[in-house]
């Protein structure tokens, strides 16, 4: 069994003088003004950081009322504040640095941001979308249907070109619909699952799928997912057991335990660095495993009150793990400990397996809003609802994101599978931005005269007032007001 280890999360650190104060005024000398705002960063940083202490050492009302006082948001519980006092006794001067995974706006006086997605593209399929992976590299995404057959497309093309052209076709001989799909991390074989139980996996690396090796089982394929280093496929079935096949023999493994999942499973996953694995069922049971001994080492249970474990997800840094129901707020836990850091709410019970995922920057998380085609955005470390994309005019069944492309997919009860990018708006910058574009598109028909000195019989839109036709008329501009325009 595996060693457990302390983690500990990341606080800002307070704002460092000496970085702004070479800076050249290029107006006002604010002198005691700028002082007090230094003054007030450093004790806002501070505060920050008796929050996470105070959420590390369990006393959650304190830091609850600190938080509602002082208007803070997005801390993580950590320890940074006992090690940053501790180690000049110790000697430790690294000791207390800690990871920012989940901070979010974490420069509390900048300008604030919202995270928000354009549709780019969207795909028609034979049938409704029912599956959907992405390459690691984000190059290509497979998208499978209820007929059994499953779709390759380029990203560049879907994004960049807006194009609908399918690289290639895996055709169905299962008559199933298909329920996952996994592709290898050099891209060359894509796994893809049935609802009958069976397994088919075929090679594309020479352009056209080619059939690699065929799997039956008794059991749904509910989730797959290929090991880093390419070599073994995880494999989910509605049965209590977690697979695992060698990808050159295509030998299977199942885990000898002594406390197995008491429910059929729903996803197994395995973390970035390969060195542990998790897998969830339907009694709402997370349970760790150790990749080499395929031993269990963590068990999470009764996380949902008896609701079902849908999804299952690690962040980058493998410290945490987003687990998804279908009416229970879900959560993201902390792997060694099992605490929940957080927890997102959907607008209404959720009766779909639609996954909740990581967003592109993992500063937020996508699942099913509940309601509708509506694809809803928390806030990562608080579970604070974002924003929401009406995406469809059905109820959502799944979602996946490609994060070397920064693409979020999106697919209802239906055939169209839309492609999302992601857009974050910095407040009081691109509204200045977008008005100033508006303004170029209000003079335009100024510019669209045949002759420039001659405006006669051109009408001039400002924003939303018409100046009508004015007979022999020139027009000055006057640049203190950008909505007022002079006739003489």
């Amino acid at each position: 069994m595996m060693e457990e280890q302390g983690t500990t999360l990341a606080t800002p650190e307070a704002t460092n003088p000496a970085t702004t104060a070479s800076a050249p005024l290029t107006a006002v000398d604010v002198g005691s003004s700028k002082s007090s705002t230094e003054q007030m960063k450093k004790r806002k940083a501070l505060y920050r950081q008796i929050v996470g202490q105070l959420l590390h050492d369990g006393l959650e009302s304190l830091a609850q009322e600190l938080c509602a006082k002082e208007i803070i948001s997005g801390v993580l519980p950590n320890d940074a504040l006992l090690q940053s006092f501790i180690a000049p006794f110790e000697e430790a001067p690294n000791q207390g640095q800690v990871d920012s995974t989940f901070l979010l706006n974490s420069n509390i006086d900048g300008p604030s941001t919202a995270i928000t997605y354009k549709e780019v593209n969207s795909v028609r399929q034979s049938a409704n979308c029912t599956a959907a992976a992405f390459s690691c590299d984000g190059s290509i995404v497979a998208i499978g249907a209820a007929d059994g057959l499953t779709r390759i497309y380029d990203m560049d093309k879907i994004v960049s070109d807006h194009s609908q052209e399918v690289l290639c076709v895996i055709p169905s001989e299962a008559f199933a619909p298909v329920s996952s799909i996994a592709i290898s991390p050099n891209v060359a074989l894509v796994a893809v699952g049935f609802q009958s139980g069976e397994l088919r996996v075929y090679s594309i690396s020479t352009g056209s799928p080619r059939l690699e090796t065929t799997q039956e089982d008794f059991y749904k394929m509910n989730s797959l997912d290929f090991h880093p280093s390419g070599q073994f496929l995880l494999v989910a079935t509605s049965h209590t057991n977690v697979r695992m096949f060698h990808t050159k023999t295509w030998a299977c493994y199942t885990a000898t335990t002594s406390a197995p999942h008491t429910a059929p499973l729903t996803q197994a996953r395995y973390n970035h660095n390969a060195t542990k694995y998790a897998s969830s069922d339907l009694a709402g049971c997370i349970k760790l495993w150790d990749v080499v001994s395929s031993t269990c080492v963590h068990t999470f249970t009764n996380l949902f009150d008896g609701s079902p474990c849908t999804s299952i997800e690690f962040s980058t840094s493998d410290e945490y793990l987003l687990a998804g129901t279908t009416q229970e707020a879900s959560v993201l836990l902390n792997v060694e400990s099992g605490v929940k850091i957080a927890c997102f709410n959907p607008l209404m019970g959720v009766s779909s397996l639609c996954p909740m995922i990581f967003g592109v920057d993992e500063n937020s998380v996508i699942g099913y809003a509940g309601v509708g085609g509506v694809v809803q955005l928390w806030h990562t470390s608080s579970g604070e609802r974002l924003d929401s994309i009406n995406a469809h005019s059905s109820p959502i069944e799944h979602i996946a994101v490609n994060r070397a492309r920064r693409v979020l997919l999106t697919c209802g009860r239906g055939k169209e599978v839309s492609f999302w990018v992601l857009s974050e708006k910095v407040f009081g910058v691109e509204e200045e931005e977008e008005e100033q574009e508006e303004q170029e598109e209000t003079y335009k028909p100024m510019a669209a005269a045949d002759d420039p000195s001659d405006l006669t019989g051109t009408q001039i839109i400002v924003k939303d007032k018409t100046i009508p036709e004015t007979p022999a008329a020139t027009t000055t501009m006057d640049q203190t007001d950008d909505s007022d325009i002079t006739l003489q």
